[in-house]
């Protein structure tokens, strides 16, 4: 099954955001996964996903654990929240990898607010290939941001008052356009 949504947002006179979302689940015996695909452009949470509705399998001792990869010059946010539709200064966690302009990542507790914590991750993301990623938020709040393949983070910040999540949603940044690979399943988690 082939779903495509195509959405055209005319913010000014002079800026144009497009989201195009396609999910194909469909997959045969020796295609391996199945994944969902979003596309973005531009900064803005358009589309919000249950946890779930989504294939996450936290570990023991994780509220969540999420793997997903993303194709993109700079700037790949991904938006933890507790409501589906949450507004500019809502608690939220925002996790931006490869900021100014692909040079560093950090973790917000509001949508482009004052950082958290930050780490220095020249060309962590690249606009001609999928790069891996894992999340974890665990019952203390600690959230961390790893490599797919590596055990320990290159990112971490524990909240001392965490929310409780039950939704994301990805973008990137003006001028950006993103490819999300994310909730991939196959035959043996089922």
């Amino acid at each position: 099954m082939l779903v495509v949504f195509r959405y055209l947002w005319l913010t000014t006179a002079f800026s144009l955001w497009i989201c195009v979302l396609s999910a194909d689940n469909s997959s045969s015996e020796n295609e391996g996964p199945k994944c969902k695909t979003i596309f973005t452009f531009g900064y803005g949470y358009r589309q919000f996903f249950h946890m779930s509705q989504s294939s996450l399998h936290p570990a023991s001792g994780d509220l969540l654990f999420m793997k997903f990869s993303v194709k993109a010059r700079s700037d790949a946010h991904i938006l933890l929240s507790p409501s589906p539709s949450p507004e500019d200064l809502e608690p939220v966690y925002e996790i931006v990898l490869g900021a100014g302009k692909n040079t560093f990542s950090d973790i917000r507790r509001r949508r482009r607010a004052a950082t958290k914590t930050s780490a220095y991750t020249k060309d962590i993301l690249s606009g001609t290939e999928q790069r891996e990623f894992w999340v974890r938020m665990n019952h203390q709040g600690m959230i961390s941001v790893g490599h797919e393949g590596e055990d320990l983070p290159f990112m971490e910040w524990q909240d001392p008052d965490p929310l409780l999540i039950l939704y994301f949603s990805f973008c990137t940044w003006s001028g950006v356009a993103g490819k999300w690979i994310y909730d991939c399943t196959s035959d043996n988690d089922s």
